[in-house]
């Protein structure tokens, strides 16, 4: 069976010779690795994949003007001759079993095969597993109210694609793709629609995938201008995803209730981050609306955060206390201080 590796790839000439060793050092060997260049400043990677195609036609080099994840990884997947589809970053790390680690659950043909991933802090180099928690090696299930629990009880096996292996010919008859009019929660959307219309699905604890984390390049730094939009589709889809699943009315509305407190958080912070546009009124005055949404204020009322979720608890009591103006002051000197320590790591990332 062959596997269609795609790999996004924008100014990642620093990182994408190491990924295409891991690929070329897999123990299995039926694939084709589909990097796609995205964005007009292409030459330094296009260079290094180019070098490394000569000495392996598995190896294909796309380019495509836009920018954006998304697109190049609808481009990767227009093109993919496999039987089973995966997805790799190409700032990440797989180890040299990973495809085997994904085929050898692949005996029932499931249309999506998912296990644990592992993060690798880059500055200390430390690695954290986290596998899935499951009553076996193996669970596989051809009933909705059986693998969407397990689908929906962690959230890398939730909405990351780099957790798992599609089946092709699934994608292909299900037409779904990423958004490309969203920057971010587009992977999550992406695999709640599939979750809507999957048939089977294969479930292992680990992976082997290293997500590697880098203090000064993460997207969640970035402003996100389709946020708004981004959360309420994603919120809408899960609604739809549960219901698939069979879960109980209070079910529902406590994890509602839970996403929707973490979601009006997000859409505060992301007024704080790169490239954001507004200005301290103006973000008083988002404050005001998202504080004021009927919405929110039930939410609070079904679902209370949990301790070990700082920010979320420092959000309720602000809520709670409606004080928007200290909510911003807050939030002012949490995020100088982050910007601060994020300027820290890279330059000792760096030097």
């Amino acid at each position: 069976m062959k596997v269609s590796i795609v790999v996004p790839c924008y100014k990642n000439e620093g990182t994408i010779a190491s990924v295409v060793r891991d690929i070329k050092q897999q123990t299995y060997l039926n694939w084709e690795l589909i990097i796609v260049g995205n964005g007009s400043d292409q030459d330094p990677q296009r260079e290094i994949v180019e070098s490394e195609a000569e000495e392996d036609t598995r190896i294909i080099y796309l380019s495509i003007e836009e920018k954006g994840v998304s697109r190049a990884r609808n481009k990767g997947v227009s093109v993919a001759t496999g039987e089973w589809l995966a997805f790799v970053d190409a700032d990440d790390c797989v180890p040299s079993r990973w495809l085997e680690n994904f085929l050898s659950h692949a005996s029932k043909s499931p249309d999506i095969i998912i296990g644990g991933i592992s993060y690798k802090d880059i500055l200390s180099n430390k690695v954290k597993r986290a596998d899935l928690s499951l009553d076996s090696d193996e669970v596989y299930s051809d009933v909705a109210s059986e693998f969407i629990p397990l689908f929906l009880s962690d959230i890398a096996a939730t909405y990351s694609p780099c957790t798992k292996l599609y089946n092709l010919g699934f994608i292909r008859r299900s037409k779904i793709l990423f958004r490309d009019d969203m920057s971010i929660y587009e992977d999550g959307i992406f695999n709640l629609q599939l979750a809507l219309e999957c048939r089977s699905m294969c479930f292992f604890r680990q992976t082997g995938y290293e997500y590697c984390l880098y203090p000064s390049t993460s997207s969640v730094g970035r402003f996100h201008s389709s946020m708004d939009d981004a959360v309420k589709i994603r919120r809408e889809l899960l609604c739809k995803v549960l219901l698939r699943g069979g879960f109980s009315e209070m079910e529902i509305d406590h994890k509602m209730a839970s996403m929707l407190a973490a979601d009006a958080l997000d859409t505060i912070l992301n007024l704080y981050r790169v490239g954001s546009p507004f200005g301290f009124r103006d973000k008083r005055r988002q404050l005001q609306r998202v504080y004021n949404d009927p919405k929110l204020i039930k939410a609070w009322k079904v679902f209370n955060p949990p301790m070990g979720n700082i920010p979320l608890v420092l959000f309720r009591i602000f809520h709670a206390l409606r004080a928007p103006t200290f909510c911003l002051v807050t939030f002012h000197f949490l995020f100088g201080i982050r910007k601060f320590w994020r300027k820290i790591n890279a330059a000792v990332r760096f030097s």
